[in-house]
């Protein structure tokens, strides 16, 4: 988060990747750290014992899919 933060006050683009369960604590820390418009990515939290290798692999290029269109915006 510290890195997204410190590229964010450099004007590069940068997204903060987290599990649902940390939303709401990484929008507070965000903004406690002063990011006024943080790029927050909030996404399932996997669960390997469960999740086949194809499950993980669609969720990962979702993710990354995510990340790109928010950094292109």
């Amino acid at each position: 988060m510290r890195d997204a933060i410190a590229a964010w006050k450099l004007g590069v683009p940068a997204a903060v990747l987290v599990h649902e369960p940390f939303a709401v604590l990484a929008n507070a820390q965000c903004q406690s750290l002063g990011a006024k418009d943080p790029v927050i990515v909030v996404y399932k939290q996997d669960v390997p014992a469960r999740d086949c290798d194809d499950e993980l692999d669609a969720k990962a290029r979702t993710v990354a899919k995510e990340v790109l269109q928010l950094l292109s915006a």
